[in-house]
């Protein structure tokens, strides 16, 4: 059968892996020769993740898989939390849609996560984990397998058909600082994209729902995407 697996996290001397599908996880220290089984496994777990790797927070694991939120305690492997995904729109891509191919981030005390249809679910971290909103970057029928990045307070993003650019509301994007933001994904494709000189305009997606709760000030917004589009628009 086929098998996903999702990048282990590493945290000082602790190493955290969650398998694809089905196999549980694991928490072990570094270290030592030979077969550590019995002498470095910390915790195993039943939970599991699908495609999206696993985040840490504060002593927390972030475990995305088939729309379900789980909030792990990094020290114990208990289960904390557990969060359907909810608000999420029907779309085009029948196929993928819900499916978790992106790795979610974490920027200030938000955690984003981008279904592959597009719908960028975003989570409140401080203390009890609680979904704020959940925002439609697009309504084209395109598929975001790419996790996305953050830099310089801005959010980058890339579909099958497009290069997004999230920033905060009022912000000017022009597209060199775009282009910056994409090489922070080490994807000099993307980058290419969004080629320095000039000022471009940018079409707003479709609004937030979910509970609709505005973000902090600082933090990147998918609430209000952008994408470049040409002068004749």
């Amino acid at each position: 059968s086929q098998q996903a697996y999702t990048s282990v996290v590493p945290v000082g001397t602790r190493v955290y892996a969650f398998s694809g599908q089905g196999g549980g996880s694991v928490a072990m220290d570094v270290g030592g020769t030979g077969d550590v089984s019995e002498t470095h496994v910390v915790w195993t777990s039943n939970v599991n993740a699908t495609y999206a790797s696993t985040v840490f927070y504060q002593s927390r694991l972030c475990v995305f898989s088939r729309g379900v939120l789980s909030i792990i305690d990094a020290d114990t492997g208990e289960r904390l939390q557990q969060l359907r995904l909810k608000g999420a729109g029907i779309t085009g891509n029948a196929r993928f849609g819900s499916l978790d191919y992106a790795s979610p981030v974490i920027a200030g005390e938000r955690l984003y996560s981008l279904n592959a249809s597009g719908q960028m679910y975003v989570y409140d971290l401080a203390g009890e984990v609680r979904q704020l909103s959940v925002n439609e970057i697009t309504t084209d029928k395109e598929i975001f397998w790419g996790s996305p990045a953050v830099s310089q307070g801005n959010m980058v993003l890339r579909s099958s058909k497009h290069l997004y650019c999230v920033t905060d509301k009022g912000n000017t994007v022009t597209p060199t600082a775009v282009a910056e933001a994409a090489v922070a994904t080490s994807d000099p494709a993307a980058a290419e994209a969004s080629p320095a000189g000039g000022t471009q305009r940018y079409r707003r997606g479709r609004g937030s729902r979910g509970t609709g709760q505005q973000n902090t000030a600082g933090d990147p917004r998918p609430e209000r995407p952008q994408r470049p589009v040409s002068a004749d628009g």
